[in-house]
């Protein structure tokens, strides 16, 4: 009997919560018969050379430009066309904008698609007063064309939370590829984030370290985190706090700025990109989600795996796997004073510290990659090309 091939499609390997779950899925293929899964990437960077020592990469520089109307031009897609009939695979599960467009330049009736829908909204409502106008007019015919692809593949969509399904809907809300939609949150190599180790209690009390892993971007809030520290050491409190910033992005710069105009150096650490999250996340006393996209991601679920309690913010809509006093302290809204009241809260009441703990531990089970992959097989095999 034959394998059942699998081909990844995601333009790089550089740090990013979308290419750290293409990995886990990978890896987790390795210890299932009768499967095969490659990885296509469109260039070399990889920020995860130690994780990705035993999966089967190709790499074909791949790049397009968008033409009018609703066309590309795909540079080297005579590699691209070579390589699908040579690894001929039976499902094309595709990565972020350039995975989506390019797996689809060469469509194969016989090849089941499926385009993962993770934070990243390329699918956008048209909005001239939003960027320059030549901008606009390439990103609504990249738009266009990606509806078309879509529909020529009948490609089913895996949102990576309810949130995204939520919002895919809406920009699909006129096609019937909206019923296409499925969620399966994200998981996590669960060999390398589990911390069963991990004490119920807070050892030292004196100082509590706390940790946020995601981009530097805007939509991150990590600003508020900052003015959580600042409001914190304004409080007479017997423990200092610790924060500390994983990530890299454009407001870096800005962040480090503020950090030091409040004078908050010895209470702030920024650590950047990073190859051994985990390692932080099980030197850390609580994970700390300050998103305003909501309160469930990939980082998230890597910090839960490792038993980490966390403080965040709701989001624009519910979790039905963060519950509050379950699994997190979650606050309603982005109200710096009642952030700073839940994580003393959990510092000071380790009944509330005990039970997050065991819960995050018992829920990260359910997020390995292996229990993924089988919820995958399940869609690979049930959906029609």
């Amino acid at each position: 009997m034959s394998s059942f091939k699998i081909l990844h499609v995601i333009p790089n390997l550089a740090k990013g919560g979308a290419q750290r779950l293409v990995i886990s899925i990978a890896k987790a293929y390795l210890s299932i018969e009768d499967y095969q899964v490659k990885i296509l990437v469109f260039n070399s960077i990889n920020d995860f050379a130690e994780d990705t020592k035993k999966l089967d990469i190709t790499i074909i520089p791949l790049n397009y430009l968008s033409k009018f109307p609703m066309r590309i031009k795909v540079y080297n897609v005579d590699k691209y066309t070579k390589f699908l009939s040579g690894y001929n695979p039976d499902v094309i599960h595709s990565h972020l904008k350039a995975g989506d467009l390019i797996s689809r330049i060469k469509i194969n009736k016989k090849i089941k698609y499926f385009a993962h829908l993770h934070a990243d909204n390329y699918l956008s409502k048209f909005n001239f007063q939003k960027v320059a106008l030549k901008k606009s007019i390439l990103k609504k015919n990249d738009h266009l064309l990606m509806m078309r692809l879509y529909r020529k593949t009948n490609t089913t969509f895996i949102a990576i939370s309810d949130e995204i399904s939520r919002q895919y809907r809406e920009i699909l809300r006129f096609s019937r590829l909206k019923r296409n939609i499925r969620v399966l949150y994200n998981c996590t190599d669960f060999q390398k984030f589990t911390f069963p180790k991990r004490s119920i209690k807070i050892q030292n009390t004196k100082k509590i370290n706390i940790i946020n892993c995601a981009r530097n971007i805007k939509i991150k809030n990590q600003v508020f985190l900052i003015n959580v520290i600042e409001s914190f050491n304004k409080r007479d409190e017997n423990f200092q706090l610790k924060l500390t910033i994983i990530g890299d992005g454009v407001e870096h710069q800005n962040l480090t700025n503020l950090v030091h105009n409040l004078k908050l150096n010895q209470y702030v650490n920024f650590l950047g990109e990073v190859n051994d999250v985990e390692k932080f996340y099980k030197l850390s006393d609580i994970y700390v989600h300050s998103a305003l996209d909501g309160v469930f991601g990939i980082s998230t679920i890597e910090a839960l795996t490792t038993g980490l309690p966390i403080v965040g913010l709701k989001g624009p809509s519910y979790d039905k796997n963060i519950v509050n006093l379950r699994n997190a302290l979650v606050v309603e809204n982005n109200n710096v004073e009642l952030f700073v009241d839940e994580i003393i809260k959990l510092v000071k009441n380790k009944e509330i510290y005990s039970t997050l703990v065991k819960n995050n531990l018992e829920l990260g089970k359910f997020f390995s990659n292996h229990e993924y992959v089988k919820s995958l097989n399940n869609f690979y095999n049930s959906y029609e090309n």
